[in-house]
């Protein structure tokens, strides 16, 4: 079965921009909400990788089969499961003001950073690794020579999900925000 890769980079948008419309509305709500909730720097800084991931991800996937010619079926259900599970980690990660516990954003981030993290790892192996795979003709030796830096994030996410030492999560939450920005700088 052929698709073009316009009608499958609309429905893929269209996942992340749920993503993305989502997140932004819960944020709306704490600014409108501000004095009411007891902020954490941490889930902020993670709340500003995560949007900004959202636009690098997109344009990974476009990088990465804007040019293909032939489509299979199982390549867009692979990108499918994997917008899902981009959406599934934005839904979790942002609550809604209501659902907040006791109106406290430190709370909530230790609460779901096992699964969020945990989602997060999945995302990187299968953004740069899986789709890697799937849209070129490389080894798996070569694709994880080439991505040895998301092969890196995804253990330091899952040893993330696992550690409650709180200087950790704020050391790595700079980190990666700080390797984002400078991504974006010298690209």
């Amino acid at each position: 079965m052929e698709i073009s890769f316009s009608y499958i980079i609309k429905f893929i948008a269209l996942i992340y921009g749920l993503s993305l419309a989502h997140s932004l509305s819960c944020i709306a709500e704490y600014i409108q909400n501000w004095k009411k909730i007891k902020h954490y720097w941490v889930w902020w800084i993670w709340a500003i990788y995560l949007i900004c991931l959202s636009a690098g991800f997109w344009i990974t996937i476009y990088a990465y089969y804007g040019t293909r010619e032939v489509w299979v079926i199982g390549h867009f259900f692979f990108l499918t499961f994997q917008s899902a599970l981009f959406y599934l980690t934005y839904y979790i990660f942002f609550n809604r003001f209501h659902e907040l516990e006791n109106n406290d954003l430190e709370l909530e981030y230790y609460k779901y950073k096992k699964i969020f993290f945990l989602l997060l790892a999945i995302q990187f192996l299968m953004m740069f690794i899986g789709h890697t795979i799937l849209a070129t003709n490389f080894s798996l030796a070569v694709i994880l020579r080439y991505n040895i830096f998301p092969l890196i994030y995804s253990i330091i996410f899952i040893s993330l999900a696992f550690l409650n030492n709180k200087i950790i999560h704020k050391t790595f939450a700079v980190f990666f925000l700080l390797t984002f920005i400078v991504l974006i700088i010298v690209s």
